[in-house]
């Protein structure tokens, strides 16, 4: 019998900074955590399927393109303007500027990626708390190893 080895995902921190990249990329003191967050992916994303079937092939022949392209999405409970300096970062951002990111999980987990947000949301509705999504463009993924005391 197999033991189960499941991680709740309690304790999962996405950390943003704008302007430069933070000089300790690993280490969440150099960034803003985004608050209220209630899912984010961990990955580098899908690489495109580029179809490079010719005619003299019997089946379907697909490559991997480039990573990244497609958009990812970042969603939370929305905090009062102003009480979350993270989510206020990803409403302000200009859509051409990049911002840095550093996720980290309670799996010792731990990765680094540049985004531009291509759109920021609040959703209100009946009977729920307001949530917000961010949809993030990112490149340059990176796992990486948390800084000590970098677990939130």
């Amino acid at each position: 019998m197999s033991i189960n080895q499941a991680i709740s995902a309690q304790d999962s921190a996405l950390y943003v900074k704008a302007g430069t990249a933070p000089t300790a990329p690993n280490n969440p003191a150099g960034y803003t955590e985004i608050d209220g967050l209630t899912a984010f992916p961990f990955g580098r994303g899908q690489a495109n399927t580029l179809d490079a079937t010719n005619l003299r092939s019997k089946q379907m022949e697909n490559i991997a393109g480039l990573s990244g392209g497609q958009a990812v999405q970042v969603s939370g409970h929305r905090w009062p303007v102003g009480s979350s300096a993270g989510q206020e970062i990803l409403r302000d951002a200009n859509p051409d500027a990049d911002l840095h990111f550093l996720m980290v999980l309670p799996t010792g987990d731990a990765a680094t990626f540049v985004a531009k947000v291509a759109a920021f949301n609040v959703a209100p509705g009946t009977n729920q708390v307001l949530t917000f999504t961010a949809d993030l463009l990112p490149r340059d993924f990176a796992i990486v190893t948390a800084a000590a005391g970098g677990t939130p």
